[in-house]
């Protein structure tokens, strides 16, 4: 194996090696219709992403779960059945 190696230069051997690149779409601002399936696999496919073309992470909204744990509910509902009030249920933040 190593004589057929030999024979080969490094630019042959890394071409072959190399998959040919493909051209990503542009997808900045592109909000997908998702009304089929197809549609979510279609729009999800667009969106890999290889770790190496990564340059930065940035999270924008509010982060709908935060503080929002089991135990700060059933404390919350014990606390108004306490406070003597009646037909209380505990119900999720809306959505903006």
């Amino acid at each position: 194996m190593t004589a057929e190696v030999a024979k080969y230069t490094i630019e042959q051997i890394e071409s072959l090696e190399l998959a040919p690149g493909t051209e990503h779409e542009k997808l900045e601002g592109w909000i997908p219709e998702l009304a089929s399936d197809d549609d979510l696999r279609n729009a999800l496919e667009k969106r890999k992403l290889n770790y190496a073309d990564i340059a930065r992470l940035e999270f924008s909204g509010k982060d709908r779960a935060a503080g929002k744990h089991w135990e700060d509910w059933v404390k919350a509902y014990n606390d108004r059945k306490a406070a003597g009030e009646q037909n209380i249920a505990l119900h999720p933040d809306k959505l903006d």
